[in-house]
């Protein structure tokens, strides 16, 4: 195995260590190797020709789509805002000789746009959380708010087109204070500049463009290119991908070839099933669940059948099951890159890998996958004799809004992203609040890092978790070992970390030789919870508001805990029985015949039938039975014991529950018995169990339908 560096536009980096079978050759991969430098600029109005020719001359072009019988005027200034203008125009018409670009054709057809500023007067913004004016201003124009963008001359004081952006905002906004600003609010602002994000051609690096822009800026004109900070997005692979099962530790050491996937494929499905009798409708309801990825090759195996997939009509008339970044129908037809199997991996273990896709006929009741490939490639050199084309790849950040955004209507439940960012991703974050009934399952990232510190955060890893902005929307999966320990790539946080999953060489059938590739990542981790979400939704088909966060709460809470230690969310390893054992009262049994605790063999069925006991759990504390969710007899660390109260000689509880307002509490307390009173889904009668003999009980998300 080598190390193969590949520098992705969109300033985005993937670095990963691929096997030759894999990808076809260490070789080929540093063949298509360039390395070209981004800048990320925001630019305001009047600049100069020179400027705006130089801009559009020093970067690679972007391919935009313009729709039949549509005027192609409009798309350039969509495209440019303000900054169109014939100047920009005329280069661009020099980069596509053969397009027409000026006639409005009957047909749509992609042109190469060279790159360009994008600013528009009076823009509408709006106030987003932790702003006030001058941040705002800062963020939208790129100046401060004290900039004079033109004096006021005498007389003119009135006039909204002079004088500072703070004194030009408060004649556009009357009214409007503009120091107790709220979140939310909308602001009117002279004008405002999008970020542009630049590839440079080669040869061209970010101190060569500044030092010429420089000598073409005009003294009388205002305009203002503003550099901003370069921050990575990537695809979140931990760089390991393998054909040999190396043991689930994660280390190089080549063992016994064992599978790494944790789960009993035929008792999730025996669960589902009585998860389904136990239901008002009997049936489960299809989820859709949207793919955003790098590359998506082979979706066309038979794991990937219609069935499993969420079709849609193009504008064509033909049927797909998703788009890449350039708007093509086939996921397939797409230069090969070194994440160009990343994706295909993830939608394999969303449907819950090659096993269970085989096993559960009626995955498809369930389930319907689409896929958005984000990661472009733009050509740098076209092939030429024996040697390859060379490219430049990226992830297109404006195709992972759209994603979001579901602007081709999929309609998703549940989305799944492996991609993250050292720094803030508000596009993504206003998306993903947007569509409050969407919820976002993610990876971690794989630096190593604790999430919770400045320095080291991971976007959009750090929505989620308890902390995160968007906590009732994203769970935040981390990596763990074949020691159920973090693995040592994987970032970690307990304020930002909703749940873990096994990350390490997790077995995929890709449908190609050889048969079974191993993953490495908390990319792969993520879709293992993405598919248990999309099981608990289908089972309970929950039509609430607070739907995201009700089943981000249900994985979580029925993940399993370290033994000995009170609950502490961010901690808990993903357990999918119990999380899909949406109508049944789960107790799991205390195992302890080998000494160590084994605690795995989970029971459903209905906790306190008869009501047989005190309608209390805890005997110091008032707690409704109603809303508690898990209850586990606290047990000593070093023996695995229970631990009693000194004085009642009754056992402690730990206890997971919901306060009046909603918020998830954890405390301690005396149990007001011995045991509880549990009826086995099998069973006629119910029979006493005491706590001794319980790990844990986790209480049904809703109360199941008697026969």
């Amino acid at each position: 195995m080598r190390a193969v560096n590949y520098y992705i536009k969109g300033v985005i980096s993937v670095v990963s260590l691929v096997t030759s079978e894999l990808l076809g050759g260490a070789a080929w991969a540093e063949s298509q190797q360039v390395k070209l430098e981004e800048i990320r600029i925001q630019g305001s109005s009047a600049l100069s020709e020179d400027e705006i020719r130089y801009i559009a001359s020093s970067g690679l072009p972007t391919e935009v789509e313009i729709p039949a019988a549509k005027s192609p005027i409009g798309v350039y200034k969509q495209f440019c805002g303000g900054s169109y203008n014939d100047t920009w125009l005329k280069i661009a018409i020099e980069q596509n000789p053969n397009e027409r670009l000026q006639e409005t054709l009957n047909n749509p057809r992609r042109v190469n746009l060279p790159p360009c500023v994008n600013y528009k007067k009076d823009g509408i913004v709006i106030v987003r959380e932790g702003d006030d004016f001058d941040t705002l201003v800062k963020r939208e124009t790129g100046y401060e708010s004290a900039h004079e963008l033109k004096p006021c001359s005498q007389g003119e004081g009135k006039k909204i087109r002079c004088g500072t952006l703070r004194q030009m905002t408060e004649k556009l906004n009357p009214g409007v204070d503009l120091d107790a600003l709220k979140q939310k609010q909308t602001l009117q602002l002279p004008f405002q500049t999008r970020y542009v994000t630049i590839t440079l051609k080669p040869g061209i690096t970010e101190s060569t463009f500044r030092q010429e822009l420089e000598k073409r800026k005009q003294p009388k004109l205002p305009g203002q290119i503003n550099f901003v900070e370069k921050e990575k997005i990537i695809v979140a692979s931990f760089p390991k991908i393998s054909s040999i099962a190396n043991t689930c530790s994660c280390t190089n050491e080549i063992g016994k070839a064992n599978s790494c996937w944790t789960f009993n494929d035929a008792r999730v499905i025996t669960i589902i099933q009585q998860s389904l009798d136990k239901s008002k409708r009997k049936k489960p309801s299809r989820v859709s669940i949207g793919v955003i990825d790098a590359g998506f090759n082979g979706v066309k195996t038979t794991d990937f059948s219609e069935q499993l997939l969420n079709l849609k009509q193009d504008d064509n008339g033909k049927e797909i099951s998703g788009y890449t970044v350039n708007s093509r129908t086939s996921l397939d037809d797409y230069p090969e890159s070194p994440e160009r199997w990343h994706g295909t991996a993830v939608a394999k273990l969303i449907l819950g890998g090659h096993a269970f896709v085989k096993q559960y006929q009626d995955l498809d009741k369930h389930i319907a996958l689409y896929f958005v490939q984000v990661q472009k490639a733009d050509t740098i050199s076209p092939s030429s004799g024996e040697a390859p084309p060379k490219y430049n790849f990226s992830i297109d950040t404006n195709k992972v809004l759209d994603a979001i955004k579901d602007r081709r209507g999929f309609e998703p439940h549940i989305i799944n992203l492996s991609l993250g960012t050292k720094g803030e991703w508000p596009d993504i974050m206003d998306a993903i609040k947007g569509e409050p009934q969407r919820l976002i399952v993610t990876a971690a990232g794989n630096e190593s890092q604790n999430l919770a510190r400045n320095s080291q955060t991971w976007y959009p890893a750090n929505y989620g978790g308890e902390q995160g902005k968007l906590s009732n929307q994203v769970i935040t999966v981390g990596a763990y070992d074949g020691k159920l320990k973090p693995a040592g790539f994987s970032n970690f946080s307990e304020d930002y970390i909703d749940i873990w999953a096994p990350g390490c060489n997790i077995p995929v059938d890709l449908g190609i030789e050889p048969t079974r590739i191993f993953f490495t990542g908390t990319s792969f981790a993520a879709p293992q919870v993405a598919n248990a979400v999309a099981i608990i939704d289908s089972l309970t088909n929950l039509a609430t508001e607070d739907r995201p966060l009700r089943l981000k709460r249900r994985v979580i809470i029925s993940a399993d805990y370290e033994k000995g230690k009170p609950f502490t969310p961010g901690t808990g390893i993903l357990n999918i029985e119990r999380a899909i054992f949406v109508y049944h009262d789960v107790i799991e049994e205390h195992l302890n015949d080998d000494g160590k605790g084994n605690n795995s063999l989970l029971i459903g069925g209905l906790w306190d039938p008869d009501n047989k006991i005190d309608s209390q759990v805890c005997k110091d504390k008032d707690y409704d039975n109603n809303v508690i969710e898990r209850i586990m007899p606290r047990r000593s660390a070093d023996k695995n014991e229970i631990i009693l109260d000194e004085k009642s000689g009754q056992p402690m509880l730990d206890i997971w529950f919901n306060d009046s307002q909603g918020i998830w509490k954890t405390d301690s307390c005396v149990a007001s018995s011995k045991g509880i009173f549990f009826k086995n889904s099998e069973d006629e009668h119910s029979t006493f169990r005491p706590w001794s003999e319980i790990a844990s009980l986790t209480p049904a998300m809703f109360a199941p339908v008697e026969k």
